[in-house]
């Protein structure tokens, strides 16, 4: 449940869906589980994205000591996917935002694919072939699928 948080508060944080459906999800896993003492920070400060973000840095650090990496992986490339098939963002600032969204999974979890695939995806844009970043990306959507 902590990974699918997490992943929905990278999405909010990076502009992927609204903060709100970060909060709801919050509040729902907060209510089946107060004595949480983890989720007591994030529901202290969830009107305050940034703060929110040293809890999870907090918890998880870089050693991504106790994240499921899959549980994670499956809810953050869900997320992606519905947002790039709407067309909500042109493929350049889509690229931008998961830059950055990727600037923000534990170091030892960035390095690895589908989520390596975040920082690199939209460089073939700089030579114009959008083509090639689709793919990259349309690759990392279905990892999880098969």
């Amino acid at each position: 449940m902590m990974e699918d948080l997490y992943a929905e508060f990278l999405l909010g944080l990076h502009g992927f869906n609204s903060e709100e459906r970060y909060e709801a999800l919050l509040n729902e896993t907060f209510l089946n589980d107060p004595n949480n003492s983890f989720l007591l920070e994030p529901e202290a400060c969830s009107h305050d994205f940034r703060s929110t973000k040293g809890c999870f840095m907090r918890y998880w650090g870089d050693s991504c000591a106790g994240i499921n990496a899959d549980t994670f992986g499956k809810r953050l490339f869900a997320g992606l996917e519905s947002v790039y098939n709407a067309n909500a963002f042109s493929i350049a600032d889509f690229g931008k935002h998961c830059t950055l969204l990727w600037q923000d999974i534990p170091s030892e979890l960035a390095q690895t694919e589908p989520f390596w695939t975040l920082c690199y995806a939209d460089d073939a844009l700089s030579w114009g072939d959008e083509v090639q970043t689709r793919t990259l990306y349309e690759k990392a959507f279905s990892f999880y699928n098969d």
